[in-house]
């Protein structure tokens, strides 16, 4: 009857409280025994199952494992020599590795395994228990679990907290709706991969995301921290790789919250969603190295140059940019932390260089690849280091050439003169006339 069960259950539990009062912990017993209770139907077994029960008992209903001395466990081999046994705790002990399953156990109603180093329970452990109604595990290592290893029957209970799980793709299963009747604790779950945050609360974060996500690209969370100044809701940090896909321009979608994006190995030509579409507004760090960029006047003025961290646009085909602009913006973003510029072909253009050389010098802790900022000489000589050149280097003075004189020069030259000579004279002549009225002897000839 059930009461009879419940008082069996009551027996069980004071024998385990009687052995912690007199000898402290009922798991601290040093010495390889097992002690009985006095009606036989309880056992509690130190390091191992001893003499008179190696070959188990028809009796025993209640065992209680301490100290388990191998890594492996069979519960096969345990549990056909206790044909009645209806509970049975594991606890304490180096055991990592679960051989086979529980099925003999065909009375079991309780499993307790605690403070083990288990880090994973292979599928099926636990199948084929009719009676079963709680399944303990918790404080092990449990990274993973699969969904086939709960027994999800009617009036199961399930503890998992104290684990060390891992939050992926990999315990999706998780958020099933009828996960909450079985798994009592799951509000207590923690992420060990992410700062022991809510279990749950992770796995919806991480379902968004990988709803999200372009199916060209791979995406993980890499942070998550709580709302601030009261921990009411928790905020992801999201990254997106859409690195060597082919593509032409930005992604049409990213999830929600990404802070990182991958573009590096496409062909992407433009910045201009960087400028204008708000999907792209809240990203703090882009690489686009390996791509046909050829300019960044498209961010020039945008909201985006203002509050972004890492830029990353090395190996694409920038010649020059917006140096004014560009230092205007970065005196202003107080995220700012690397721009990465190298491996461009950069013109050598005397204005441009100058002003190049100026704004890499006021902020040269952000260009950390600045020994890669380089130019071709305009003979094609040389590479040139652009930081470190002298001026004179970009900017040369014009040298005058002299070329022997043609006839038509030497007929223009003497045409001027004569023009000039002719001009002379008539001005000569008025002011001669204008002073003593006297006309010129040629005019007097004539007339």
């Amino acid at each position: 009857s059930n009461w009879a069960h419940e008082k069996l259950i009551y027996r069980f539990s004071l024998l385990v409280c009687m052995i912690f009062y007199i000898r402290g912990n009922p798991c601290s017993e040093s010495i390889k025994s097992c002690i009985p209770s006095e009606d036989g139907m309880q056992l509690v077994c130190h390091k191992g199952i001893t003499d008179p029960y190696t070959n188990g008992s028809k009796v025993v209903k209640y065992l209680l494992l301490c100290n388990w001395p191998d890594v492996d466990f069979d519960p096969h081999s345990v549990l056909k020599n206790f044909p009645v046994l209806e509970e049975i705790s594991i606890l304490y002990g180096p055991i990592t590795k679960i051989n086979s399953s529980f099925k003999a156990g065909m009375m079991l109603r309780k499993i307790v395994m605690n403070h083990l180093l288990m880090k994973n329970i292979p599928s099926g452990t636990f199948a084929g228990l009719q009676h079963i109604n709680t399944l303990d595990l918790r404080y092990n290592k449990l990274e993973f679990i699969d969904e086939s290893v709960i027994p999800f029957i009617p009036n199961v209970k399930v503890f998992l907290t104290g684990n060390e799980w891992k939050c992926n793709s990999d315990i999706g299963w998780i958020l099933s709706p009828n996960v909450k009747e079985t798994i009592i604790d799951l509000s207590s779950l923690s992420c060990s991969n992410y700062d022991r945050k809510p279990l749950f609360l992770i796995m919806q974060i991480l379902k968004n995301l990988w709803d999200q996500c372009p199916t060209i690209c791979t995406c993980i969370m890499d942070h998550v921290a709580w709302s601030y100044p009261v921990n009411v809701s928790l905020i992801p940090f999201h990254t997106v790789n859409c690195s060597y896909r082919g593509l032409t321009e930005f992604p049409s979608q990213i999830p929600s919250n990404t802070t990182t994006l991958f573009l590096q190995g496409n062909k992407i030509k433009s910045l201009e969603p960087l400028a204008t579409n708000q999907l792209f507004y809240q990203l703090n760090d882009v690489y686009l190295d390996n791509n046909n960029i050829k300019s960044l006047n498209a961010l020039e003025g945008s909201n985006w140059i203002f509050t972004f961290r890492i830029l990353s646009l090395r190996h694409n085909f920038i010649s020059e940019i917006p140096t004014y602009a560009l230092d205007n913006a970065f005196g202003k973003n107080v995220n700012l932390a690397r721009v990465l510029l190298g491996h461009n072909p950069w013109q050598c253009d005397c204005t441009f260089v100058l002003s190049f050389q100026q704004l890499i010098t006021k902020h040269h802790n952000i260009f950390v690849d600045k020994n890669d900022i380089r130019c071709i000489s305009d003979d094609g000589s040389s590479i040139l280091m652009i930081e470190n050149e002298a001026r004179a280097t970009f900017c040369k003075e014009p040298i005058i050439k002299f070329h022997m004189l043609t006839a038509l020069d030497i007929l223009n030259i003497t045409l001027a003169s004569l023009i000039v000579l002719i001009l002379g004279k008539l001005l000569y002549d008025y002011l001669i006339f204008k002073k003593s009225g006297k006309l010129p002897w040629v005019v007097m000839k004539i007339f």
